[in-house]
């Protein structure tokens, strides 16, 4: 048996939709009520491959790439989690999806959160994988890993994806890193003030490895409202999706299937 869990065959519908005067590329699959897949930093909705497909067999999963990633082209100005906010609230009001489920992993997580907080009537349900608040919440090591980067140095599988998929060609990827790289050193600035606010209901989920300090994950649950849940994956890094999809798998359908 796959060691990922059962595969399933649903067929994958691709588009573009113009959400705040971009088009974004965007993958959707199964049927039922939506949730929303909000990607990592470098990364693609293909972040989600192990995901969608268990999805799919009980809701409509919508999966699509932020501007500067995947197939999404990159804008003249530079992106931010404000920026990216913004384009996630539009993309949802486009699509017309009321109180949508939302599942991000690491800046993902981030910029679902913020859409929480900005519009929280589009916000059924949250997942927040691997993200944090502040930018203190790295662990130091990979903080220090980025400050001594550059788009050269950085892990090649990044660089490779980004050429794979980016309309914009291989000549982007320096830019996208750097933009990326000043983001994640100097982004976000969530208070527990703002954390405390948040309507939807929340699951925490985290490795015990994360490049994410494990406190500082415990004190993003611990300021959100008392309805938060909090997981913490045994032996598993940042890359949750990839790394241990059956369990993941596991705690969204468990999570998002709950009603309320």
């Amino acid at each position: 048996m796959d060691p990922r869990g059962p595969v399933y065959t649903r067929p994958l519908v691709e588009r573009t939709v113009t959400a705040n005067g971009i088009g974004q590329r965007l993958f959707e699959t199964g049927a039922g009520e939506p949730v929303v897949l909000l990607h990592g930093g470098l990364g693609s909705s293909e972040d989600w491959a192990d995901q969608r497909p268990a999805l799919a067999e009980r809701f409509r999963v919508i999966a699509y790439d932020r501007r500067g990633h995947g197939r999404t082209a990159a804008t003249p100005e530079p992106f931010d989690y404000d920026v990216m906010t913004a384009d996630a609230v539009a993309l949802l009001d486009e699509l017309g999806l009321a109180r949508a489920r939302l599942v991000g992993f690491s800046d993902g997580g981030i910029v679902a959160l913020l859409v929480a907080l900005r519009r929280p009537d589009l916000v059924g349900r949250l997942v927040l994988i691997g993200a944090n608040t502040r930018p203190d919440g790295l662990e130091p090591r990979m903080r220090g890993r980025l400050e001594s980067s550059d788009a050269a140095s950085y892990p090649e599988r990044y660089r490779v994806a980004f050429e794979r998929l980016s309309p914009d060609g291989p000549d982007a990827w320096p830019a996208a890193f750097a933009q990326t790289r000043r983001l994640w050193l100097e982004e976000p600035h969530i208070t527990e003030e703002q954390l405390a606010t948040v309507a939807a209901p929340t699951l925490v989920v985290a490795g015990d490895r994360d490049l994410i300090a494990p406190e500082h994950t415990v004190a993003l649950f611990r300021a959100l409202p008392r309805t938060a849940r909090l997981a913490i994956v045994p032996g598993a890094g940042h890359d949750l999706p990839r790394e241990q999809p059956a369990l993941l798998n596991q705690l969204l359908l468990a999570f998002l299937s709950e009603s309320g």
